[in-house]
């Protein structure tokens, strides 16, 4: 994911910690995030077994997951 850094340096990007789209926390280092094949959303592994086995669809671009 990219941040953009605010203080003396404007527009400067730097990278951080994805999020996981489900539940809104960042993905830690070394969870290998599942991804979403239609948008690229990212997942704490976790997060999609529980959306598979409730609602089946990406929060983000509706699209079932496999």
């Amino acid at each position: 994911m990219l941040k953009v850094k605010a203080g003396r340096v404007l527009g400067r990007w730097e990278w951080g910690q994805p999020m996981c789209d489900a539940c809104l926390l960042e993905i830690e280092e070394g969870v290998e995030p599942l991804k979403c094949e239609n948008c690229g959303a990212n997942f704490h592994p976790d997060c999609y077994t529980s959306l598979k086995n409730t609602k089946a669809v990406c929060p983000k671009c509706k699209v079932t997951l496999e």
